[in-house]
């Protein structure tokens, strides 16, 4: 009676150590091939984009195209283009203004895990001598603006943490409200939705 169980018994061990080895040697040949990555069929990158090249007032439109490649997105107005690339938020795009063809303003979204932080502006340009209130400036941001460096930024300064800077040609403040600003206010502005 041993005898007919062992058969059966070596017959099920024997299947099931050559499974064993099958299934790792599977594992080891197909670990050491690489892993395809999709071909996207656009050019534009889901990464976000460095911008530190790219300067108001120097930086032409083609060289924006060539450092970054082609934006997510293109709107053209009058005499403005704006270039959206990719930036570290997943709602909200970085802005590239061009005039003329060349860039004019830079609008860097601000990720919560991004490490810029409002006292390393203040760190390099003090603090701020012009705040202004915007349509979303209830929640505690504002816009502060150093115009004559050609750097804003909207934030919270109590908490450190910014959610926009925007780099631009210096200007009076006076020019920048006119060209940047125009519904930013001096005072809180009222929203009734």
């Amino acid at each position: 009676m041993f005898k007919k169980i062992k058969l059966p018994l070596f017959f099920v061990c024997a299947v099931s150590l050559l499974s064993i080895a099958f299934i790792i040697f599977k594992i080891n040949s197909t670990s050491n091939q690489p892993i395809p990555t999709p071909i996207s069929k656009t050019s534009t990158a889901t990464a976000p984009t460095n911008l530190e090249k790219t300067e108001p007032g120097k930086t032409t439109r083609q060289e924006v195209i060539n450092m970054l490649g082609q934006p997510v997105r293109d709107i053209q107005e009058n005499n403005n283009e704006t270039l959206f690339y990719n930036s570290t938020s997943k709602t909200r795009s970085d802005q590239i203004i061009i005039e003329g063809g060349v860039v004019v303003m830079i609008k860097k979204m601000i990720s919560y895990g991004d490490p810029e932080k409002i006292s390393d502006i203040n760190n390099v340009y003090g603090l701020s001598k012009y705040s202004l209130y915007g349509p979303d400036s209830e929640g505690g941001n504002k816009l502060y603006v150093y115009p004559d460096n050609g750097i804003a930024y909207i934030g919270k300064p109590q908490f450190d943490t910014l959610e926009e800077i925007w780099h631009f040609v210096p200007m009076s403040i006076k020019d920048f409200r006119e060209k940047w600003a125009p519904n930013y206010s001096d005072t809180p502005i009222l929203n009734l939705y």
